[in-house]
């Protein structure tokens, strides 16, 4: 094999595809199509992270309706010889807070490895 000089760079053989040298246009190009494409995932990265904070403020709010339901249980206990009468807001309230951390706490699992790979894309230098 013979070693020839083309443009700035050196190619092995005329079998290997000869590329030009990056010019500066070129190089400012690439970095700034990377910058748009870097904006972009940042703003889905923030989307991302907005929609798991209202995630978890579902299941702060169906934990605060399951404590309030709670104490009113709690309040509300009979006097004697007062007929006792059973209150099914709680347990009811209890059970849609499970459905829901399960629900949200599945997506919030989903949305983070999501944002691991978007993270992972803008560290990449070739987007």
């Amino acid at each position: 094999m013979q070693a020839q000089l083309f443009g700035e760079q050196r190619r092995l053989s005329s079998i290997f595809c000869t590329q030009p040298a990056p010019t500066v246009a070129t190089r400012l190009a690439r970095e700034r199509r990377f910058s748009v494409v870097a904006q972009e995932i940042i703003e889905e990265i923030k989307d991302k992270q907005e929609r798991i904070q209202e995630l978890r403020q579902e299941i702060g709010d169906d934990e605060e309706a399951l404590l309030n339901a709670e104490e009113d249980e709690i309040d509300l206990e009979p006097d004697e010889g007062e007929e006792v009468l059973f209150d099914a807001a709680a347990p009811m309230l209890e059970e849609d807070l499970n459905y829901t951390r399960y629900e949200n706490e599945a997506e919030i699992k989903t949305i983070e490895e999501e944002i691991e790979e978007l993270e992972a894309k803008l560290k990449c230098p070739s987007l």
